[in-house]
């Protein structure tokens, strides 16, 4: 809550994140081209735990690219942008009924 001049209060929203300075993974691959096996299987792990725990909770991303995967300080990959986020319920015969998100990126389906 926000106190103003006139001694009146106002609710306040306080957004607090996470400062991610490693980069995205777009940045990584431009810069080192491939990644040994045992690389991009821990990056690939921590990929389908970030989809898990979002699927868990009845969400879809609708929005995976290495754009929106980015390091944190230690190396580890975090999911980010999470404006197309929709409920899994809206999927009709395991698709959801509106297209987003970049479409060079998005299955041919």
């Amino acid at each position: 809550m926000s106190v103003k001049k006139n001694g009146k209060t106002k609710n306040c929203i306080y957004i607090v994140m996470e400062l991610l300075e490693g980069g995205s993974l777009l940045d990584m691959i431009m810069k080192t081209g491939t990644f040994s096996d045992s690389i991009a299987r821990r990056l690939f792990k921590q990929i389908l735990y970030a989809i898990e725990h979002m699927h868990t909770r009845g969400k879809g991303h609708r929005d995976i690219k290495p754009d929106n995967l980015v390091f944190d300080s230690n190396g580890n990959l975090k999911l980010i942008d999470f404006g197309f986020v929709c409920d899994t319920d809206n999927e009709v015969g395991g698709y959801y009924k509106d297209s987003c998100g970049t479409t060079q990126y998005m299955p041919p389906e």
